[in-house]
This record gives structure tokens, sequence and C-alpha cells, in this order.
């Protein structure tokens, strides 16, 4: 029987804890404000709630996890599953039950740390969404009926102030979600805008009907007409020119109801006019999008006139220079046949005197006659150099492969390089794809000034290569007498040669259709030296 005290004590508890629920909707604070006075009241050790996991989240676990726990300390196990004997106890029962430590069940019931095997456990329902867990290790024995009882009510009140904190914080977080959801679509928006105006192409949407929708800068830039302007006009006819509008309605119309259109999603060229009802041509790509309330179109269209005059002007220039091309080609081959005739009519006539009068011109003139024989043979290699020279990058030889060392035996033999003259080779040299005649003649040309210029006793020529990602790279080495840095880049100039022609005959034209050659060939050439310590001359070709 309790005494009068004992019942106003446990009629103050009540009402205090009664006082306690609701007054703030944080939901830890709800509970721990709850925890406190139950606490010290009942002379609890500590007090914990368990919420449902499809609670807190409608697509979470079939599972029981800690909300909070009064006083603060570390947890064993923060989540209990749906075979645990406090979930099938109340699902069985429906209603709040006490376990001691004589219990057996009572181990399962210890998910804190430092819970001894004492004291009991008092467990109530908050309705559908988890329990509330009572310990207080000081007890013997269980919670009396009427003691549990007693509280039973208020818990009551506890869990409805738990489900408002639990819905509160719901829909604050919705809210949130929601704002940020608004504040990304804005931003999107401003980002759309931005990307729409500061287009380098003119960007136009119409509807079904053909009515202009939108209108970005650039398309105010390219027709003349503002955004006000042109936003609900008709689009065929504010910037189709009359021969295409007729063309324009009727693809609209059979897109809509066959789903087809010959030039949508391409790009295709056509023309426009502008505010001022200039024709012009233009780059049109129209794009279909597809809404809930039927389609609309996105056309990007920018003004290619500086493009179609420049591609004029190229054509033009095309045009031009292959008449220019033609008449040097029928320059070079007519002052080639001018040139040649008298220098044929000379050689003869030198011969024909030395024949007949070489008595009489005595041993002075027979030289004079050699040295003109000699000076009309350089002259015919020069008018036969500059007529390959202008054959080069006109005449395109098709590529094929060039066994290399086949290649160089034969140019070896045709040389036919003085006995004190070695040519070697540092390996086995690749097959190439290339244009067989020119490439022969590159190394022709380079092996036999290699020959002609060598100073030495014993000369050599040494012939190497190597592989690199997108080109071949040669070289033709020599111990030759050398050439001074200064005349690097003369000697890959038309007509220049180092030596008098007198004491080596040479037209000044061999290295510069080389080099021709190898750029044709999507290479380089260069040169490295020094006066009477030899010459290397390294080129490249592109794989093909």
């Amino acid at each position: 029987m309790k005494t009068g005290n004992r019942i106003v004590q446990d009629i103050s508890m009540l009402y205090e804890l009664s006082l306690s629920i609701g007054t703030s909707m944080d939901l830890y604070e709800n509970c721990e404000k709850f925890f406190k006075i139950l606490i010290s009241r009942k002379n609890l050790t500590f007090a914990s709630v368990w919420i449902s996991s499809k609670t807190i989240q409608s697509d979470g676990l079939d599972t029981y996890q800690v909300l909070h726990v009064s006083p603060r300390f570390r947890m064993l196990d923060t989540q209990m599953e749906q075979d645990h004997f406090i979930i099938q106890t109340l699902k069985e029962h429906k209603a709040p039950f006490s376990i001691s430590h004589s219990n057996p069940v009572f181990p399962q019931l210890i998910q804190e740390h430092g819970v001894e095997n004492k004291g009991a456990f008092v467990v109530y329902p908050l309705k559908q969404i988890g329990f509330l867990k009572l310990y207080a290790s000081q007890r013997q024995t269980v919670f009396e009926k009427i003691e549990v009882a007693q509280l039973k009510s208020v818990v009551n009140k506890f869990a409805t102030s738990i489900e408002a904190c639990i819905s509160h914080h719901q829909l604050r977080e919705e809210t949130q979600r929601r704002i940020n959801i608004q504040r990304r679509l804005r931003d999107n928006e401003i980002k759309l805008k931005l990307i729409f105006n500061t287009a380098l192409d003119a960007v136009v949407t119409i509807n079904e009907k053909g009515i202009i929708t939108d209108w970005n800068t650039q398309a105010h830039k390219v027709f003349g007409f503002s955004p006000e302007d042109a936003i609900g006009q008709e689009l065929g006819s504010l910037i189709i020119p009359h021969q295409h509008r007729e063309a324009h309605t009727r693809g609209m119309k059979h897109f809509l109801k066959t789903g087809e259109g010959p030039v949508l999603n391409k790009r295709i060229e056509i023309t426009a006019i502008n505010r001022t009802g200039l024709e012009f041509p233009i780059e049109l790509s129209i794009v279909p999008l597809q809404q809930e309330n039927g389609y609309f179109f996105s056309a990007f269209l920018r003004d290619i006139s500086k493009r179609k005059e420049a591609e004029q002007k190229k054509e033009e220039l095309l045009e031009e220079l292959e008449y220019v091309n033609g008449e040097l080609r029928d320059f070079a081959y007519i002052v080639s046949h001018d040139l040649k005739a008298p220098l044929r009519a000379i050689s003869a006539l030198s011969y024909w005197i030395e024949e007949d009068y070489g008595e009489l011109i005595g041993e002075e003139g027979q030289q004079q006659l050699v040295l003109l024989q000699g000076r009309v043979n350089r002259m015919h290699a020069l008018i036969e150099g500059i007529l390959e020279y202008s054959r080069i990058g006109r005449i395109r030889i098709k590529m094929e492969a060039l066994d290399l060392n086949q290649s160089l035996d034969d140019i070896l033999d045709s040389l036919n390089p003085p006995p004190n003259f070695e040519v070697r080779r540092v390996k086995t040299f690749p097959t190439i794809n290339c244009e067989r005649v020119r490439i022969e003649q590159v190394f022709q040309n380079l092996i036999s000034n290699a020959i002609k210029y060598n100073d030495k006793e014993q000369g050599w020529v040494e012939l190497d290569w190597i592989e690199l990602d997108d080109h071949f790279q040669f070289s033709v080495k020599d111990n030759g007498q050398g050439i001074d840095e200064k005349h690097f880049e003369k000697i890959f100039q038309i007509f220049q040669t180092l030596q008098a022609k007198d004491k080596y005959e040479s037209t000044g034209i061999g290295l510069t259709i080389v080099k021709r050659i190898i750029e044709r060939h999507e290479g380089k050439i260069w040169v490295e030296s020094q006066p009477n310590n030899g010459t290397t001359f390294a080129f490249t070709i592109k794989k093909y």
C-alpha cells in the first residue's frame, strides 16, 4: 500500500514528465528532457529509444536501430533484428513487459556497454514506431505491474511526441530537398540561358505550328530581328526565302504525321533572309524534341557567307594556279626546246671544227674547243635539271614498296665508285612505301656527291638508318672535305655550288631537287659537317 507521500511523488513525477514532453520539435532534445526526469525519479541506470528503420525511411530495412540513449555511452550493438527477443515479445503481447537478471533471456537484452548480468529491464512499445527500453542496475526483481502501468499513459504521450518530431524532421528534410531542387533548377535555367545567349550559332526554337518560341542573341546579330520582334512570329515568313517556304511547311506536316523528316538531325546548307531582305547562305541543323504536350524544334543556324566567299576565292585561285602551271609547263618545254636546238648546233659545229680544222687551229684552239664542249654539256645538264625540278610536285608518281637494299646495289653499280673508295652499310635497310624513282634519285645524288667531292686518298661513305614513330631517318656520312656551317642553307638553294664549276661539273640543282623530293614525302633534310672533317646528310621520310 502506497503512502500518501509516495502517491504525491508519483503524481508529481507524472506531471513533470508530461510537461517535459513536446516542448521541442528537436527529436534528441525532446528525448533528453524526458529521460533526464525519468532516470532521476525512477532511479534508472539508463534509458534508450529504439525506432523501426521503416519509420525513418520508407524503403529501409525491417530492423530497429537505437535513436537516443541517456546518459550517452558506447553501444555494443546499435541495431536489432526482427528475431530478437524484445521484438518477438512486443509483437506477441503488444504490451509493456519487465525482465530481471534471473531470467535466462536477460543477456539477450544487453546491447549497452558496461551492463552486468544484474538488475532489471522494462520495455514499453511506442505505438507502431518502436519501443522504450529502461534499465535499473540496483533492482533485484522485475518492475511491478502497477509500476509499469503507472508510466504507460505518459509513455504513450511520449510516443506521440516522437512521431511528431520524426514527422517534423522528415517534413523539414523534404522541404529542404525541394528547396535544393528548385535552386538547382533555377541555377540550371540560368546556365542554360547563358549558354543559349552566348552560343556562337544562332539558336531558334519553334513549336509544332512553326511559331518562334526562343531567339538567342546570335540570332539577333545574324538576322537583325530582336527577340521581342521575332518571338511569336512564324519562322517561315520571317527568315525563310519564298522559294523554300512551301518545302518548309510540307516538311513540318510530314514529320508530325510520320515522325520522319529528310532534313532533320542533319547539317545542310541553304539560304535565309535577314531583316533587310538580303538572302545569304547558312548552315542549318534542326533537331526535333518531344515533350508531354507535343514536339518542339531547335534550329541551329550559322552564317557561312564568309566561308562561301573564301571557297569561291579558293576555287578561283586554284583555277588561276592551274592555268599558270600549264603556262609554266609549256614555257619550260618551249624554252627547253628552243635552248637545246642551238646547243646541239654549237656542239655539232665544235666537233666538225675539231675534225676538219684541228691541225690548223693548233693545240690552244683545240683546248678552247674542249672547254666550249664542256660548257655546252653543262648547259644541257642545267636545262634538264630545271625541267626535272619543275616536274616534282606537278607529276605525282604512285607510291610503291621499295626494297632499299636492292635499290642501293643498283645505284652503286651505276655509279661505279673508284677502287680507293668504299661504300658501306651499317645494317640491312628496310623496305619502304614511297615514290620509287624519286627516292632512288635522292640516294644516288647524295652518294654521288660524297664520291665526287671526296679529297682523301682512301675515301668512304657510310649509309645508316633508324626507325622513328612516324618516319624513317636515313643518313649518308663521308670522310670528305666537309662544309662550313655558314654554307648549310646555301647548298640547298637552286644554282648554288661551293666549288668552281670548272673544277667540278655541277649545275647547282641536285640538292635543291633532293630537298623538294624529301618534302614531298613529308620529311626534312639537314647537314652536319665541319671543314676537313667529313659531312653527314640526314633526312626523314614519312611512313606510308
